[in-house]
Formats: C-alpha cells, sequence, structure tokens
C-alpha cells in the first residue's frame, strides 16, 4: 500500500515537470495525453494485480494490520457502566432515595462490542437516605420495579441489601 502511494505522487511529479518543459503546440497535447494516461495506468494498478476468482474482503487486508483496542472498550465500557449508575441514582431520587454510585454493583453481560448490558443489579441501602416525606410504599418493591421495567430485567436480578 505504501509503495502504491509512493509510485503515484512520484508518477505525478514527473509528469507534472514533464508538462512544464514540454514546447507548446500540437505535439505536446498528444504528449500530455499520453501522461495522464500513465497517471491513470499507476493508479488504478493495484486493481489489475487483483485475482476475481479468489476475491475476498480478508484479502484486502493483513490481519496484522487490525486488533481490537482493549484499553479503549474498557473506556467505552466504563463510561457506559458509570451512565447506568447515573441512571439507577436518578430512579432512586425519584423514588425518594439518596444513594452513591459507590454503593451500586452493576453486572454485565460482558460483551467485547464496547455496549454491555445490565443483567443484575445490586443495591446497598445501609447507608441511604429514604425521604420521610414520601408516602409509605414498600420501598423493595417499589426499587424492584422501577429497575427491572427500565432495564428489561428479571426481578430476580435485581437484589437490595437493607
Amino acid at each position: 500500500m505504501k509503495g502504491w502511494v509512493l509510485s503515484v505522487i512520484a508518477t505525478v511529479l514527473i509528469v507534472a515537470l514533464l508538462s512544464l518543459i514540454l514546447p507548446s503546440g500540437r505535439t505536446s497535447k498528444v504528449i500530455k495525453s499520453v501522461l495522464n494516461i500513465i497517471v491513470i495506468l499507476v493508479i488504478i494498478q493495484p486493481l489489475l494485480v487483483l485475482d476475481v476468482n479468489n476475491f475476498t474482503v480478508n484479502n484486502l487486508f493483513d490481519s496484522e494490520d487490525f486488533s481490537y483496542q482493549y484499553d479503549y472498550l474498557e473506556y467505552v465500557e466504563n463510561v457506559k457502566l458509570d451512565s447506568y449508575g447515573e441512571e439507577i441514582v436518578n430512579i432512586l431520587s425519584d423514588l425518594g432515595i439518596k444513594i452513591e454510585k459507590s454503593e451500586l454493583y452493576i453486572i454485565t453481560d460482558g460483551e467485547a462490542d464496547g455496549f454491555p448490558t445490565v443483567k443484575k443489579i445490586v443495591i446497598n441501602l445501609e447507608n441511604a437516605v429514604i425521604n420521610t416525606d414520601t408516602e409509605h410504599i414498600d420501598i423493595i418493591e417499589a426499587i424492584t420495579d422501577k429497575l427491572t421495567k427500565h432495564f428489561g430485567l428479571d426481578p430476580g436480578a435485581v437484589e437490595i441489601h437493607e
């Protein structure tokens, strides 16, 4: 690939220099046309070499050229987990419960595509502040109901410790 790019650049530069040196007239038009055809052939040269019968997209790229950027995937997963934590804190806040994200444990599917989905949520309510101004509700049932609906989980996937 690198060699092809260098050959295209070198050909274009040589053609440009020759075009400047050529005298004007009918002969120069013919010579410029030939030089332009040479440039086009150099550009499409990789396509002429392809074996159409055994062509696959994988043949275009070396497997060594591509690899997962695990640091970036881990970063994306952490950002997504952080956003899940914010969502849970906001849902609990709507129920009158103030809790820190450090009191949450979110278990994901561990997919490597960078977009983990929630499989289980564990909440520790020992240090949570529950607003007493709200009406009397079964807080465990309310939390479980809200989180299962929001994340599409089974009720058993939400575990709450008091």
